[in-house]
């Protein structure tokens, strides 16, 4: 029956759905070219979360970003990392009462 459901859609003139003849492969890009996108600027292995924000502190977000490059991943990782560097032995020792 799949064989049949094929054998209409090259025949439907009207058909908008792609026919395996008519599927294009981009070419593969010369050595010399950039890629599109986005740079690759990560090292390491990442773990992308979604979190919510207040909208107002968002707001206050957007501004403060602009000391990394108008990126707010690099601003809410340094916040997170300086925040981890004060207390993060205190975390631990939270940590450790609460498991005991």
């Amino acid at each position: 029956m799949a064989k049949n459901l094929t054998v209409n859609l090259r025949q439907d003139p009207h058909s908008t759905t792609p026919k395996p003849d008519d599927i294009v492969v981009p070419a593969t890009r010369s050595e010399g070219r950039k890629k599109t996108g986005r740079p690759k600027v990560k090292h390491g292995e990442y773990k992308t979360i979604n979190i919510s924000v207040p909208v107002e502190m968002l707001n206050q977000m957007e501004v403060a970003k602009l000391k990394y490059g108008n990126n707010l991943t690099a601003y809410v990782n340094a916040v997170i990392r300086a925040d981890l560097e004060m207390n993060y032995q205190k975390y631990l020792q939270l940590q450790e009462i609460m498991n005991s």
